[in-house]
């Protein structure tokens, strides 16, 4: 499968992903993942199934396995395309950011509540995200 942002309605993007269609299309822009996406074992998606994957994949609860109805292919084949996603916001937008992670790791610190049940990778990479998304949104820059 290699669904985009179409084919998921208004009402789950934002439930599961935090983020009504036209921003994921802007966000889409922004981040500019590339149209076509090859792994390195040979498998192919569109950039935005791959950021999809990886918003989907950051919301809480959620799991690879719990992943696979939803996205459309098995867990392994979503951990691959999962990584590339976080690899490449980081590698193309790590410089937009770097300033702010200090900042943004105190604060979400102090206000995130302490939920038994968190994963710690969710916990350290949704500031690095998240804080990224809203520099690069803000600045008007890819």
């Amino acid at each position: 499968s290699n669904r985009n942002i179409d084919s998921f309605t208004e009402e789950f993007l934002y439930r599961h992903m935090r983020f009504r269609k036209e921003h994921l299309r802007a966000l889409y822009s922004k981040l500019n993942f590339p149209d076509g996406i090859i792994i390195e074992n040979g498998i192919t998606c569109c950039g935005e199934y791959a950021l999809l994957v990886m918003l989907y994949r950051l919301h809480f609860p959620c799991t690879l396995a719990s992943m696979q109805v939803t996205c459309g292919r098995d867990y392994s084949q979503l951990s691959r395309v999962f990584n590339y996603a976080i690899d490449f916001v980081y590698l193309h937008h790590k410089g937009k950011v770097i300033g702010y992670i200090d900042w943004y790791s105190g604060l979400i610190n102090t206000t995130m509540p302490t939920t038994p049940n968190c994963r710690r990778t969710t916990t350290h990479s949704m500031p690095f995200i998240t804080t990224t998304i809203m520099v690069i949104l803000l600045s008007g820059k890819p």
